[in-house]
């Protein structure tokens, strides 16, 4: 039988025999944190990157989930959220992780562009925020 007891009462007091005790404890579900985080602010970027049509640059981070083979297509992680994408997109997409550049050309980068994730020119080199204090734990000179 289950019994309920108030915290920290002693055992003895409710079972003078061999007993099993047995503890349930919850709590609410804390929402899961994303898999790819990145701090947004606005501001703009001093010297802007030259596009370049021959190279497809990283935009943001991202994580690849496991493939849906019976709809053949996969789930990409952004820090925006997930979007489900072509399974022939996946050996692409499972390489930016570390936010490499990747050949204009490659036949798998279309839906990659579309949705943001690479992009004909690299990242700036240096951004100016319009309010530095929103970017937490970072310093500026």
């Amino acid at each position: 039988s289950l019994l309920y007891l108030p915290p920290r009462t002693p055992h003895a007091v409710v079972c003078h025999g061999r007993s099993l005790a047995l503890s349930l404890t919850w709590s609410r579900r804390r929402a899961r944190a994303p898999r790819a985080t990145w701090d947004v602010v606005s501001g703009r970027a001093r010297p802007r990157p030259r596009r370049d049509p021959r190279w497809l640059w990283t935009q943001v981070p991202v994580t690849v989930g496991a493939l849906d083979r019976a709809r053949r297509r996969f789930r990409l992680h952004t820090p925006e959220g997930a979007a489900w994408l072509p399974a022939r997109t996946r050996q692409l997409a499972s390489r930016l992780a570390g936010m490499p550049a990747v050949a204009g050309d490659a036949p798998a980068a279309a839906p990659l562009v579309a949705l943001g994730v690479l992009a004909p020119e690299d990242l700036p080199l240096v951004l100016v925020p319009t309010a530095p204090r929103a970017l937490d734990g970072w310093r500026f000179a």
